[in-house]
C-alpha cells in the first residue's frame, strides 16, 4: 500500500483502496480498508477517490472494482496488491471470469 501511494502521490493519480467487509471478531474492529484510508491520509496526505468495503471475497471484490471502473469510465488502472502471488493470481482469474 505504502509503494501506491507514493505512485499516486509522485504521479497525482487518483487512488482507491479495496479491502471489502472485515471479517469482524470484535465490534470495534476496523476494516482493513479503513486502516489504509488512515494512513493514506495522515501519512501521506491522500484522500482516497474511491473505497471498496463491501465485498466478502474476491469474486465480488474484483465486480465491485470493475463496476467503479466502468461507472467512472476509467481506461486503465496500476494495481498494487501485498506481496504474495496467490491474491494477484486469484484476482486476475476471477476478473476473467
Amino acid at each position: 500500500m505504502r509503494y501506491g501511494a507514493r505512485f499516486a502521490k509522485q504521479s497525482n493519480l487518483p487512488i482507491l483502496v479495496a479491502d471489502g467487509a472485515p471479517d469482524k471478531t470484535d465490534s470495534k474492529d476496523l476494516a482493513e480498508v479503513e486502516v489504509m484510508k488512515t494512513v493514506l491520509e495522515k501519512e501521506y496526505s491522500i484522500s482516497p477517490n474511491w473505497i471498496e468495503d463491501q465485498s466478502n471475497t474476491t469474486q465480488v471484490n474484483a465486480l465491485q472494482l470493475l463496476e467503479i471502473i466502468k461507472k467512472d469510465a476509467l481506461k486503465s488502472i496500476y494495481l498494487f496488491t501485498h506481496l504474495g502471488k496467490y491474491h494477484e493470481q486469484r484476482l486476475f482469474l476471477q476478473s476473467k471470469a
